[in-house]
């Protein structure tokens, strides 16, 4: 078994748009597809305002049916001054 993660800091609705899109790259080199995402940890500012946009976008992506394990927590603030939202996507891969 192998495993994959991955983590971003978003600034806006459609930069989380663009990172989902762009993230394939970086999955599809190892073999990886949203299917074999796992786990997703979300840190959100102002949840209240901002979810409703962040469950939009992951809706586009995952399983929605049998989605992966999630935790989503609000935070007054992230790490990088002005990001709204903080992504970490754990993928677990087959054996080679």
């Amino acid at each position: 078994m192998r495993w994959l993660a991955l983590a971003l800091a978003l600034y806006s609705l459609p930069a989380a748009a663009q990172w989902l899109i762009a993230t394939p790259d970086a999955r599809t080199e190892v073999g990886a597809t949203f299917e074999h995402v796992v786990k997703l940890n979300n840190y959100i500012v102002d949840i209240g305002t901002n979810i409703a946009h962040y469950r939009e976008v992951r809706d586009k992506y995952v399983n929605t049916a049998a989605p992966p394990a999630s935790t989503t927590i609000g935070v007054p603030q992230l790490a990088r001054p002005g990001a709204l939202f903080e992504v970490e996507a754990i993928a677990v891969l087959p054996a080679k």
